[in-house]
């Protein structure tokens, strides 16, 4: 399910998704998600953290309203570094030595990711990786977990010991590794 093998109560570092943050003020969760999220913020030594991937989706909602809510919890919320997942071979496209002149370069992670999932969804999970997170919570079934499912194999050869779950499966294996 997502077990870690780790020390007893060292901080686990959890990924949100886009989704996670832009269905909270709509209360688009059912219950069983809403009581897992709450019991996530209770369980303490979790460190919350989303990237400007994130940012860039929340500034694409028309609701002038909702935006400005998003806005507010994402910054709400710590961000990790973000790192380039793609460079032009474009001259000054990229930083000196990074591409061969003409040449682009694309992540190897986010070149084996974008096989399985949308490349948005796998922009944000080679974010996380490289923030070295123990879960990316998601509750997009339908483009991530289902897939995740699908390529099982891969998904783990790629994304190591960071797992994609969604909050329910997150308090499950935290509960689990902490009991470990």
């Amino acid at each position: 399910m997502g077990v870690k093998n780790r020390q007893h109560m060292e901080e686990t570092t959890v990924y949100l998704d886009t989704n996670i943050i832009s269905r909270i003020p709509d209360l688009q969760v059912d219950e069983d998600t809403a009581s897992a999220l709450a019991k996530l913020a209770g369980m303490g030594m979790i460190r919350f953290v989303t990237s400007q991937k994130t940012k860039q989706e929340i500034l694409k909602t028309p609701n002038p309203h909702r935006n400005s809510l998003l806005q507010f919890l994402h910054a709400l919320i710590e961000k990790i570094r973000t790192t380039p997942v793609y460079y032009s071979g474009a001259i000054g496209a990229a930083p000196l030595g990074a591409t061969p002149i003409g040449g682009d370069w694309t992540d190897p992670s986010y070149a084996r990711l974008k096989r399985i999932f949308d490349n948005d969804d796998a922009e944000h999970i080679v974010q996380a990786l490289r923030a070295n997170c123990d879960y990316f919570m998601t509750l997009d079934d339908k483009t991530i977990l289902s897939r995740v499912k699908k390529h099982a194999v891969e998904v783990s050869s790629i994304c190591g010991q960071m797992f994609l779950l969604s909050p329910e499966d997150v308090v499950k294996a935290i509960e689990e590794n902490r009991r470990n």
